[in-house]
C-alpha cells in the first residue's frame, strides 16, 4: 500500500482532514465567522494525487467531496457538521466515507485590535465502516481553539492562524487488526500564513505538527507543510495547491525527515469550494 492510499484511510479516522487540504483560506474563516446567515453550508469538491509514480499502480489519486453545514443558534453560537465522501481512484476504486465531526464554535472574541480568539469543541463520530472495523475506532472527543492575527508588515497585510486541537479518541481495542498500535491522545498544532497577492488572489503557506501517544504510551509523530493559491469569490473559491506530509522522523527515529518538497510523498491537489 503506498503512501497516499494510508493517508486517505489515516484521514477518515484521524482529527483533522488530509492535511494542507480541503482548507480555505484565512479570509474565507472570517467572513465565515462574521457570517449571520441562519443556515450555512460549505461543500468542497477536491482532487489529488502523488507525485511519485509506482510501477504497479502509477500515481495514487482521489477524489472528495466534503459537506459541510452549520447553523446559528444564537448571536454567539453556531453548530457544526463536517462529513466526506472519498474515492480512491487507484487500486480497488473503492468509495469510502470518513468519519463526521460535530463541533460548536463561539463568536470570535477580539483579544486585541488585530488578534481574535475563536472557541470551538465537538466530537468524531465513527461513520468509516473500515475504520470502525478494522482500528475499532468509536469516536473521539475534541478541543480547537485558535487565533486570526492581522499584520501589516512594509504596507503588505498578512493574517496568521494557530489553530491548536486536541482529541481523545476511544477504540475498543489498544491495537488495529494489523497489530499496530491505536492512537489514545492527539495533538495537532497548525499555523498558516495568507497574502494577497493580486485582488481576489490569496497565497497560503502552512503547515501543521501532530503529536499522538498509543495506549501503550509510544509516542508519533507527523508534519505537513503546504503551500496554496486561491481565487476567492464572496460564495466561491479555486485553490490549487501542493502538501507534503510524512513522519517526522526516519525509520532509525534518530535523523529528521522533514522537508518542503519530497518526491516519494508530495501530492498536488486542486479545490472548488462553495457556499450555499
Amino acid at each position: 500500500m503506498n503512501r497516499l492510499s494510508k493517508t486517505i484511510r489515516l484521514a477518515a479516522a484521524a482529527v483533522l482532514l488530509l492535511p494542507g487540504l480541503a482548507k480555505g483560506t484565512t479570509n474565507e474563516l472570517k467572513m465565515e465567522l462574521q457570517s449571520v446567515q441562519r443556515l450555512r453550508i460549505a461543500t468542497t469538491f477536491q482532487a489529488a494525487s502523488t507525485m511519485h509514480k509506482t510501477e504497479q499502480d502509477g500515481r495514487d489519486s482521489f477524489g472528495r467531496i466534503i459537506l459541510a453545514p452549520s447553523y446559528l443558534i444564537s448571536n454567539d453560537y453556531r453548530i457544526g457538521a463536517t462529513g466526506s465522501l472519498i474515492q480512491n481512484l487507484n487500486e480497488e476504486q473503492k468509495t469510502v466515507f470518513g468519519n463526521t465531526k460535530l463541533s460548536v464554535s463561539r463568536k470570535a472574541l477580539q483579544l486585541t485590535q488585530d488578534t481574535s480568539l475563536v472557541l470551538s469543541g465537538g466530537g468524531r463520530l465513527p461513520t468509516n465502516p473500515d475504520d470502525h472495523r478494522d482500528n475499532t475506532f468509536n469516536g473521539s472527543l475534541l478541543i480547537e481553539p485558535y487565533l486570526i492575527t492581522e499584520w501589516n508588515i512594509l504596507g503588505q497585510g498578512i493574517t496568521t492562524t494557530y489553530q491548536l486541537i486536541a482529541a481523545k479518541n476511544f477504540h475498543t481495542y489498544d491495537r488495529n487488526n494489523v497489530s499496530a498500535p491505536n492512537m489514545s491522545y492527539t495533538v495537532v498544532q497548525y499555523f498558516s500564513i495568507d497574502t494577497y497577492i493580486m485582488k481576489n488572489l490569496a497565497l497560503t503557506l502552512d503547515g501543521d505538527y501532530t503529536y499522538s501517544r498509543s495506549y501503550q504510551d509510544t509516542p508519533k509523530t507527523l508534519y505537513s507543510i503546504g503551500q496554496a493559491l486561491t481565487y476567492e469569490q464572496p460564495k466561491w473559491s479555486v485553490s490549487v495547491g501542493h502538501t507534503n506530509a510524512a513522519d517526522v522522523f526516519r525509520a532509525n527515529g534518530r535523523d529528521r525527515n522533514v522537508s518542503v518538497f519530497d518526491q516519494n510523498t508530495s501530492s498536488i491537489y486542486g479545490q472548488v469550494r462553495v457556499v450555499y
